[in-house]
């Protein structure tokens, strides 16, 4: 899930659980193409549990929040002093729930906070920071609870770093960044690193971003890559996704060959773009495209392993979008994906929309909320999914069943007295979904549990 620079002043964050049931209800427009402006049921309030964890003196920012298949997850954030910060984390086990806050790194300018969790249990972080003026990707670990050491993955000025989990019997954590004027005429170059549990953080690998056709070309043009993101596949495999200022393009690695040339997925105008894994080496790339200045669609293309598949438009909304943001992407084992994302039509009608894809094509897309913002989903093996969101100062949440299929009522999940913002939301194996947000007016984490009935 794609994270970006959003909090500023005092906020505090909560924990809540909210259970994806089997057979929930369709109504109040869970399934139905509602026009514009249509209104859906009031959200239905649930009891929760609220527990302290951590109390702050300034806020917690950059907040990202990752979690693995069985349920273990970690909630990276910034704790700001005056101008200077410092890396904390918390992480969480359903049979245990949410320890307590680890720093993570020593105290200095910190920017955007990235982190994953493997298969054990165990955190790989990252983060940028400036060292005055080159800024530098750094990181370190959580390894069998247990804070690590601080590294320095790029010492010169590097940008965008993105973490992933690594695979079983392989690196723990990959990451990669952009790094700035690597070139001496000028340019930028992708680098990426890995780290494994014997041996550490190994030394950083440059990542083509030219096509066999332009290295091949008598004058090189220059491709400056921005926007990276990084995921692993099966069988030692791993795949970045990045934007240029003319079109998306990927990069396979392989363990036997390493990073090859990339692939053009789409001649498009882009910054945003969210990458998911799916099973059988495939994945799903999501993107906002930019028509002509004033149009903007929402598109996907699927990689099959080798290739990837022509783009396809999922947002089949008719005129001028003037804004289309706050997407969240998940694919299941079996290939099947959701996307939840926030719509504003020109009439500055906000909704919350999500398509699904089944069985080799994408259904049409459903009205979640009408007025919602800033969405987050996750869904787990069996394809159950939930997703979440701000509605007012709340955050509300559906459940969605894939045997029936069908998306229960809105539920809504945050302390009425909060003004919420921006939820994130993982999935145990129960079916159970947690979900961290901020609350804008305290200084306190806090961890909510509950049930929706």
């Amino acid at each position: 899930m794609r994270r970006k620079e959003r909090y500023s002043g005092i906020t505090r964050g909560l924990v809540l659980s909210l259970t994806v049931l089997s057979g929930c209800g369709g109504g109040g427009g869970s399934g139905d193409n509602a026009p514009s402006g249509a209104s859906l049921n009031p959200p239905a309030t649930a009891s929760f549990i609220h527990t302290e964890l951590e109390t702050f003196r300034r806020s917690p920012a950059f907040v990202d929040v990752t979690a693995n298949d069985t349920g273990q997850a970690v909630a990276m954030w910034r704790h700001v002093e005056g101008t200077e910060s410092t890396v904390w984390a918390n992480t969480y086990d359903p049979q245990s729930g949410w320890t307590a806050a680890q720093q993570l790194s020593s105290t200095g300018s910190i920017f955007d906070t990235r982190a994953s969790v493997d298969t054990n249990g165990d955190v790989a972080v990252v983060w940028d920071e400036s060292a005055d003026p080159p800024r530098r990707v750094m990181a370190n670990t959580v390894i069998g609870g247990a804070v690590g050491n601080i590294t320095a993955l790029a010492p010169s000025s590097s940008d965008g770093e993105r973490v992933a989990a690594g695979f079983v019997g392989g690196p723990m954590a990959i990451v990669v960044w952009t790094h700035l004027d690597a070139i001496a005429e000028g340019g930028d170059v992708l680098e990426s690193t890995e780290y494994r549990l014997a041996s550490g953080w190994a030394n950083p690998v440059q990542i083509p971003v030219l096509t066999f056709e332009e290295q091949a070309a008598e004058e090189r043009p220059q491709r400056d890559p921005r926007f990276a993101n990084i995921t692993a596949l099966g069988n030692g495999k791993r795949l970045v996704v990045w934007s240029t200022d003319q079109d998306l393009r990927a990069s396979l690695f392989e363990s036997d060959g390493g990073w090859q040339a990339p692939l053009v997925i789409a001649a498009a105008d882009t910054d945003e773009h969210y990458l998911a894994a799916g099973g059988n080496d495939t994945a799903l790339v999501i993107w906002i495209e930019n028509a002509n200045n004033t149009e903007y669609m929402l598109k996907a293309s699927w990689f099959n392993g080798t290739a990837w598949e022509p783009p396809a438009t999922i947002d089949t909304q008719t005129g001028i979008i003037l804004s289309q943001d706050g997407i969240s992407v998940a694919v299941d084992p079996l290939g099947n994906a959701l996307v939840v994302w926030e719509h504003t039509a020109p009439s500055r009608v906000r909704t919350i929309r999500s398509v699904r894809y089944r069985e080799g094509r994408w259904e049409p897309p459903v009205f979640l909320s009408n007025g919602g913002a800033d969405p987050s989903l996750a869904v787990n093996k069996r394809g159950d999914a939930a997703a979440v969101w701000i509605e007012g100062n709340r955050v509300v949440g559906r459940g969605f069943v894939a045997s029936s299929p069908s998306w229960s009522e809105v539920v809504a999940i945050s302390i009425a007295s909060a003004r919420a913002e921006e939820p994130e939301v993982f999935l145990e194996p129960d079916g159970r979904a947690v979900v961290v947000w901020m609350d804008n007016d305290g200084d306190t984490l806090w961890g909510t549990v509950g049930e929706v009935k």
